[in-house]
């Protein structure tokens, strides 16, 4: 029996992706502040007019200033915090070839893993263009034909492909899910041992995290009370450094208890890392990334270059490295994901 996708560019259905509002929301907020201030301000200028003195303004100025400041480190330090921590949490669930400077070289196509498995290893994420990528290499093996807007099986006997891929093809006509098909990705890659699971590693973050918790917790108001408990009569400076010091200590804790939370979160989330066996196929993979960045001129090219071009093509688009291709996807099949 054939299975074929029939993909209107009219459907109704498309799935729109939702925008980011955050610069929005810090707009508004900004925008609130300043209303706030404004009759300080009129009235800043107006007295500068009539007494020609403009300290008064630079003052409300001044006022405008920090009142920003405050809201930067209360509201947007929290916000570049959890980006930080989200950002160090993937950093830190993959090897470090990802995020440093690795410049090898590797010319060999994969053959033991299908474009799926390849890029879950690589990043533990699956998108569209790894989709499209696995359709290209389906495609190159005679198990599907890609025409303008639709696509056919061709060969009905894939049932002993990888789970994967059995699950793609039979969802080319309904719509594939990201989330369910990285499941079954992730399986596969657990059996062939290229993964493993970080629940001993999670655990001790979370009760490493807890236990800092508690000891600030009780640090920080015995050292309130100390301070309090001196007799600062004789010194009213340093009174107002200890005051300072204190205060920046607890909002920097707070900070950076926030900054590990959001960090545990985003952890707990990536369930696996990868194993030995699993690093060396990513390092061939980082090695094929660099090899058609710096060797190829694939970016440009289309689907009718396949028989050309095999494996390679198929790589440019697992990598990114071919938005024509990619766009190609987009525009003619919306719905396949």
């Amino acid at each position: 029996m054939k299975y074929v996708s029939n993909n209107n560019k009219s459907n109704t259905n498309n799935k729109i992706k939702p925008k980011n509002y955050t610069f929005i929301v810090i707009i508004i907020i900004v925008g609130v502040i300043l209303v706030q201030m404004l009759p300080d301000l009129i009235a800043g200028i107006s007295y500068t007019i009539k007494t020609k003195n403009i300290f008064p303004l630079l003052f409300y100025f001044l006022k405008i200033i920090v009142a920003l400041l405050i809201f930067s480190l209360f509201f947007l330090s929290p916000y570049l915090i959890s980006k930080l921590a989200s950002k160090k949490a993937k950093k830190d669930s993959l090897d470090k070839i990802d995020f440093g400077n690795y410049k090898d070289y590797y010319r060999e196509i994969i053959n033991s893993y299908h474009p799926l498995l390849l890029s879950y290893i690589d990043d533990f994420e699956l998108s569209k263009k790894d989709v499209y990528a696995t359709l290209l290499d389906l495609k190159l093996n005679e198990y599907i034909k890609i025409e303008k807007d639709k696509i056919e099986i061709i060969n009905d006997n894939y049932t002993t492909l990888p789970n994967s891929l059995v699950y793609l093809l039979d969802n080319i006509n309904k719509g594939i899910i990201l989330s369910k098909l990285s499941d079954i990705v992730s399986i596969e890659a657990l059996n062939k041992e290229l993964i493993i699971k970080r629940t001993k590693e999670i655990f001790t973050q979370i009760i490493v995290f807890f236990m800092t918790l508690i000891v600030l917790s009780t640090l920080i108001p015995i050292g309130f009370n100390f301070i309090f408990s001196i007799n600062f009569d004789n010194s009213q400076i340093l009174f107002l450094i200890f005051i300072i010091l204190i205060s920046i200590f607890s909002i920097f804790m707070a900070f950076g208890n926030l900054f590990a939370l959001v960090y545990i979160i985003k952890t707990v989330r990536i369930q696996y890392k990868r194993t030995d066996k699993g690093n060396e196929i990513n390092k061939k993979l980082e090695g094929l990334k660099n090899f058609l960045k710096d060797f190829s001129n694939l970016d440009k090219k289309s689907i009718d270059e396949l028989n050309l071009w095999n494996d390679y093509l198929i790589y440019s688009v697992l990598f990114n490295q071919n938005k024509t291709l990619i766009d190609e996807f987009n525009d003619n099949f919306k719905n396949i994901v």
